[in-house]
């Protein structure tokens, strides 16, 4: 009989359904810092957050999507952090005074912006599983906004605020 780690309840269920592994098993991601850190009284700096592998398509789609449908109008600063960051984002995000890029952290100056940030925004483009950038997030941070998809068979169902329409992003 073969036993099966599952990284979300999603995959579990198909491989259950689709392969009748009946030991398949989920087992939430271990990742370096386990233990939530204490935030409250540390002082913070008034933005909110994305952050992620800009070279991954989906995570270039929920930066514009941010930028240009949730925080558009608002006078709330966005920083937008990660890897490979696109000319497009760029040029996009330089038309928004609200907006600034923070190309290629370091883990350290990552921590860091995750740290300083009143929110965290991770939207999810799709529904592929377990966010490792959301469980950063949720460790390391203060408050944080995901959609359903971000949360979907990770277990995940405390200390996020799961928002789906672009209304409820701006509320």
């Amino acid at each position: 009989d073969i036993s099966l780690a599952c990284l979300s309840m999603k995959d579990m269920e198909s491989m259950k359904q689709k392969y009748f592994l009946a030991n398949a098993h989920f087992i939430p991601c271990f990742i370096p810092c386990q233990v939530q850190r204490e935030i409250s009284g540390e002082p913070y700096i008034k933005y909110c957050l994305y952050h992620g592998n800009m070279s991954v398509k989906e995570n270039e789609s929920a930066a514009l999507w941010l930028i240009q449908s949730v925080f558009h109008g608002l006078n709330i600063p966005l920083t937008i952090a990660g890897k490979s960051i696109s000319k497009k984002v760029k040029a996009i995000a330089s038309k928004h005074k609200n907006v600034t890029v923070q190309e290629n952290p370091s883990d350290e100056q990552l921590t860091r912006l995750i740290r300083g940030a009143h929110i965290n925004v991770l939207p999810s483009m799709n529904n592929t599983g377990v966010k490792l950038k959301l469980l950063h997030a949720l460790l390391e941070g203060k408050f944080c906004i995901t959609d359903q998809r971000g949360v979907d068979g990770s277990g995940i169902d405390k200390g996020v605020y799961v928002m789906e329409s672009n209304s409820a992003w701006t509320a």
